[in-house]
């Protein structure tokens, strides 16, 4: 009976270890898929347009990603993000990089900063 025990714990132990492994892999998928995509016309051009967040958490940073809905055309852009109505803010201008990786996409970061109560 004391050999089985040990042999359990491993059993176990190893069970446990794939399971985080599995799990954190699961984590990094959902992480790297967009929120929310939209594909888009702009001018001559069909696009896809993805978010990192849907809809953007105040002050923490969110990723836009533009690319060509088919074919590989290569972009270059600047993202404005324009406050609603109503909303005493200044629009928020950045530069849309070339995706590393990733042909034909774009992308940009933006932080949207909140002051006062």
């Amino acid at each position: 009976m004391r050999k089985t025990v040990p042999i359990f714990k491993i059993r176990v132990l190893i069970f446990c270890l794939v399971a985080l492994f599995c799990a954190l892999q699961t984590g990094q998928a959902l992480a790297a898929t967009p929120a929310y995509t939209v594909t888009l016309i702009a001018g001559p051009y069909t696009i896809d347009v993805s978010l990192s967040q849907n809809p953007p958490i105040t002050d923490q940073p969110f990723q836009v990603i533009v690319g060509a809905h088919s074919g590989s055309q290569q972009f270059s852009g600047q993202l404005v993000a324009e406050p609603g109505l109503g909303t005493d803010a200044v629009p928020l201008h950045t530069q849309l990089l070339p995706l590393a990786g990733s042909a034909g996409k774009i992308s940009g970061s933006l932080h949207l900063p909140v002051r006062g109560a």
